[in-house]
């Protein structure tokens, strides 16, 4: 008998052995890369997106980079050490199609993402990076800081990790109401009072529902 669950769950094991098999390097086009880091993140594998996005061998986004790219390129190999430039035909030098990736760095490393139409109701559920196993010639991201002009006001995220403490800022604009996520390990929210109208635990996260207004929370990350 066909189980969903237990598909899922082989289908995401696949797909993270193709990647660590593939050195944590993209193989991907226009359509795969757009999709691939928020999928990842949507099942529990944020570690896997940030080993791509730090990756800095070819292909990669800081590949690009790293040999002189100040805007996104058509093609993952436009210029290589190893090959210099690719066919004119088909080499654009300024390409958005990759750079879908900063759809991921909003929505999941500042963690903004809107639960409605319009931003009246925010979620703001950052992926921090705690991968404790590194990819060689790589280092942790410990700070994000990001905000969102949206129609209601200004939305900022900004997180810093240092050590096992983490501090959050946070601005949710007027008119709007937010869900502050964040795994159900941490620990250090203050009591519900004033603008956070309640702190309640689902699954394996904290949910904090906040009114409009700036919050500050410094919290423990328990990595055991």
């Amino acid at each position: 008998m066909f189980n969903s669950e237990e598909a899922t769950k082989t289908a995401i094991n696949h797909l993270i052995e193709l990647m660590r098999n593939n050195g944590n390097k993209l193989s991907t086009g226009f359509l795969g890369t757009a999709i691939l880091n928020q999928t990842l993140s949507e099942i529990g594998e944020s570690d896997m997106a940030y080993n791509l996005v730090l990756q800095r061998d070819n292909p990669s986004w800081l590949y690009s980079i790293d040999q002189g790219a100040t805007t996104i390129w058509e093609r993952w190999n436009s210029y290589t050490l190893k090959d210099g430039f690719g066919d004119a035909s088909m080499n654009s030098f300024n390409h958005y199609a990759y750079g879908a990736v900063v759809e991921w760095m909003y929505a999941y490393m500042a963690g903004i993402r809107s639960e409605d139409a319009g931003f009246r109701k925010i979620i703001i559920e950052p992926q921090l990076d705690l991968r404790k196993n590194l990819p060689e010639g790589q280092e942790r991201i410990t700070e994000v800081k990001a905000q969102y002009a949206s129609v209601n006001g200004m939305i900022k995220s900004h997180w810093k990790v240092d050590g096992e403490k983490v501090t959050y800022h946070i601005n949710i604009p007027a008119n709007t109401k937010a869900k502050f996520i964040v795994p159900v390990a941490m620990k250090g929210f203050p009591k519900a009072e004033n603008s956070i109208k309640s702190i309640s635990q689902k699954l394996d996260k904290t949910i904090v529902e906040l009114d409009s207004g700036e919050y500050n929370f410094k919290l423990k990350i328990n990595q055991k």
